[in-house]
């Protein structure tokens, strides 16, 4: 045999070897060979997600119907109706999937909040979870199709996908404990295991995809601090670290979100690096900035990278593994065909969201933007572009001295006094306040906030709860005002002279004042109200 043949034979099983390597490890990450089992994993994947559920549903319990009910600062009602006017009785709730269709009374909010806060706590218990999994779904969707750009967040979005997902990778029973009766489908394993790769992946490349200066020339952690949603005292700390530090952030999160996500593909080993990366890097964005549950989402769907042999065979004795791995190769043999095709169907879409596509939207007649209604298949681009470079807060402000004096509707949770800085307020996300800041970032002048301040001369009593406190217990204001301030963290040896976190300054009036008349009830504006709600 000829050297230039033999070298030809021993390429091509080269190739061979490589590509049954590639073919295994990949299985690998699927769940569908080898012999690792991940009952562990789900379990405590899923008592993180019904935790998340819960504080989800605790906020709508609170906050619900002062937000779109009858009576709220955008009431649904009105908005469902327009919708049917619009789409028609049958296409209005096919593309706007919501159970308030039934009825958009304040009855029904707080019925369906609970019903979903009911059905996370019973998550939480491991009480019947494929159920409580899918009432948790159905609910969450139909609130945030409700709340509209109340719930316009990457976050809500995360936690409906990882739900429905969530409800097949779920052991069946009413108590089914560790589920060893019922181990994850290899199918449903994949595809939690692909949207925490899409999380990642996209995360991170869409940063650079974007063209974002910050990016780009290395100055983005420069200011992220800053102007994240609510910064903690480590975030302050960290502001101040020199700009060769914050270079370095960059290059941590090339490796958490961009190389990590490669190395789950690669074998156990770097899948278990890629857990290890992941987790350091979503706690340390956690100790310095309340981002609501998304970092806690994304820690849960990190436990799916390990299997109960890294968490330590003393869990599982053999005599509970052997059958496990039994039931894991005869699965498609007792799972049900029209299930897995189905399912099956649904994980190529979830593939088909590619970072490239997801920089530029769907047409409105693809089946992925029609999916896109039900939160099936999402975006995401965590800060892959920074709009501001400062941070900007909305404050009210009202009188009842004809404008002589003017008092602050303080916030609950972020703090507008320069000498303070949030605690740990995450995973629970005050939406109120949350969409206040995300709408004011934006720079356009909302219609929610003349509804809230029309709301505050009412002296309403639900939106005034939303506030820390009453800040005329003496006599009702007939004047409010919201004005815009920007902010920056002050340096530290500003702060250990002054205690301040922040300096600011004015920006002028946000929106029209409101003034109310004592004799008539009657409320007037200084200027003309904007268009939309949601500019």
């Amino acid at each position: 045999m000829s050297p230039l043949r033999l070298d030809t034979q021993t390429n091509q099983l080269e190739l061979t070897g490589f590509a049954l390597t590639c073919t295994r490890k990949l299985g690998e990450f699927a769940g569908f060979v080898g012999e690792a089992t991940f009952l562990w994993p789900r379990w405590i994947f899923l008592r993180l997600l019904g935790l998340i559920l819960l504080l989800f549903f605790l906020n709508l319990t609170v906050e619900g119907t002062t937000l779109i009910g009858v009576q709220g600062l955008d009431p649904l009602g009105e908005y469902l109706l327009k919708v049917k006017s619009y789409f028609g009785d049958f296409s209005g709730p096919v593309a706007h999937p919501t159970l308030f269709w039934i009825s958009s009374a304040d009855t029904m909010i707080r019925a369906v909040s609970w019903l979903g806060l009911l059905a996370a706590a019973a998550v939480i218990l491991n009480l019947w979870p494929r159920l409580a999994l899918g009432v948790c779904f159905v609910s969450a969707l139909s609130f945030v199709v409700a709340l509209r750009g109340l719930a316009a967040f990457e976050h809500d979005d995360l936690l409906l996908e990882t739900t429905f997902l969530a409800l097949f990778h779920a052991p069946g029973g009413l108590r089914p404990r560790l589920g060893n009766h019922s181990p994850p489908r290899p199918i449903a394993t994949l595809a939690l295991r692909c949207l925490l790769f899409r999380l990642m992946f996209e995360s991170g490349l869409s940063k650079f995809l974007s063209g974002d200066v910050h990016w780009l020339n290395f100055t983005a952690m420069d200011i992220h601090y800053e102007v994240s949603p609510n910064p903690t005292f480590f975030g302050y700390l960290a502001h101040q670290l020199p700009h060769w530090y914050h270079v370095c952030e960059i290059f941590l999160m090339i490796l958490a979100e961009i190389l990590a996500p490669l190395l789950m593909l690669c074998g156990r080993r770097p899948r278990l690096a890629a857990f290890v990366i992941w987790t350091a890097f979503q706690c340390g964005i956690a100790l310095t900035g309340n981002f609501a549950f998304l970092n806690f989402n994304a820690l849960a769907l990190g436990v799916l990278l390990l299997d109960d042999q890294a968490l330590g065979r003393p869990f599982l004795p053999q005599a509970v593994l052997a059958p496990i791995r039994g039931g894991l190769r005869r699965f498609f043999y007792y799972a049900p065909l029209a299930y897995n095709f189905a399912f099956s169907a649904l994980l190529i879409l979830f593939m088909a969201e590619v970072p490239y596509r997801s920089l530029t939207p769907h047409p409105n007649d693809s089946l992925l933007y029609q999916l896109r209604a039900y939160r099936f298949t999402n975006h995401y681009h965590l800060y892959f572009r920074f709009t501001n470079e400062l941070r900007y807060q909305i404050e009210f402000e009202g009188s009842n001295d004809g404008g002589k004096t003017w008092r602050n509707y303080e916030p609950r949770f972020l703090s507008n006094r320069l000498d303070r800085i949030s605690g740990f307020i995450s995973p629970y996300f005050p939406r109120f306040e949350g969409s206040v800041a995300a709408i004011a970032s934006s720079g356009n002048p909302a219609l929610l906030f003349t509804q809230i301040m029309t709301k505050l001369l009412g002296v309403n009593r639900d939106v005034l709860a939303l506030f820390k406190e009453d800040p005329f217990p003496d006599r009702p204001p007939t004047k409010i005002k919201a004005l815009k301030w920007a902010y920056q963290f002050t340096d530290y040896e500003t702060f250990r002279k002054t205690g301040n976190y922040w300096s600011r300054r004015a920006l002028g009036l946000y929106q029209p004042p409101l003034t109310l008349n004592p004799a008539t009830g009657a409320i007037s504006e200084e200027l003309p109200l904007p268009a939309g709600l949601f500019n």
